[in-house]
């Protein structure tokens, strides 16, 4: 995905956490391009769908770092599906902190959002 497309994503706040993604990724001395990047709306159905082509065309990759909870679940759940144990072979994190952040198994690793205060501004 270059540079201009997710400048062009639809939403700030996904626009902001793919560039803090690559900026961290940088950081690291990783290329943007190194690394899978699938697209997914956020529905249930969709992030499924994402989630098992990530992991058929990355098998060995170590950790999702999703733009959303409901995609990250959708990643917890394939990583299960194909028997790997999270936290000891994947990590697996999300954005939002929904109720079912919790009470995943495992539970998910999520970031919080102020959105009430987001929405005020």
């Amino acid at each position: 995905m270059d540079r201009e497309r997710r400048l062009a994503a639809e939403y700030s706040a996904t626009r902001d956490r793919l560039l803090g993604y690559e900026d961290g990724l940088a950081a690291a001395g990783i290329a943007i391009d190194e690394v899978p990047i699938v697209e997914s709306f956020n529905d249930r159905r969709s992030a499924a769908e994402g989630a098992a082509t990530l992991f058929d065309i990355a098998p060995e990759m170590t950790a999702v770092l999703a733009m959303s909870d409901v995609l990250a679940l959708a990643a917890l759940d394939e990583a299960g599906k194909r028997g790997l144990d999270v936290p000891k072979n994947l990590s697996v994190v999300g954005f939002d902190d929904v109720p079912e952040a919790a009470a995943s198994a495992p539970p998910l690793t999520t970031i919080a959002q102020p959105i009430i205060a987001m929405g005020l501004t």
